[in-house]
């Protein structure tokens, strides 16, 4: 049994209300531009080919509001890892979720569209990934004993 202190992070406050709030303006736009084309342009589709591309364009905005959703319910903004399990809580998801440490196979970097480096993604048993940005407290430490606990590469 390892008796090592626990490793407790947290997102600040204002980042995770600036994840939020993006987030938010990014649906709102996108639920907005349903709107329009659902108010001006459906009434103006007489002929199947524009409805057939609007249809397409709706498609496009709920994948888009989908995509939000999706990345928010990834990203972790607070988390505990005692040696044996990892407790976490994403942007989306106040509750607490705890997996155990054999569940995690694998620790990446995680890179954002244009080649950056944005922080670490954990890849799990099932295929869940999660994502550990730099700016939660003690990320790196977290990381650093998660691949000594599991021998993971560096």
């Amino acid at each position: 049994m390892d008796f090592r202190a626990a490793i407790a992070g947290a997102m600040p406050k204002w980042r995770r209300y600036l994840h939020k709030t993006v987030g938010g303006f990014m649906c709102a736009i996108f639920a907005g531009m349903g709107f329009v084309y659902a108010r001006f342009l459906v009434p103006a589709a007489p002929d199947k080919a524009r409805l057939f591309f609007g249809l397409i364009f709706v498609l496009l905005m709920t994948a888009g509001i989908g995509s939000q959703i999706w990345f928010q319910r990834r990203i972790i903004a607070e988390f505990r890892y005692d040696g044996v399990t990892l407790q976490f809580q994403t942007l989306a998801m106040q509750h607490p979720q705890i997996r155990p440490l054999a569940d995690i196979t694998c620790i990446r970097e995680w890179r954002g569209g244009r080649g950056g480096s944005l922080g670490h993604r954990l890849l799990f048993r099932e295929g869940q990934k999660l994502y550990l940005e730099f700016s939660v407290s003690n990320s790196f430490e977290l990381v650093s004993r998660l691949r000594a606990d599991l021998r993971l590469p560096t």
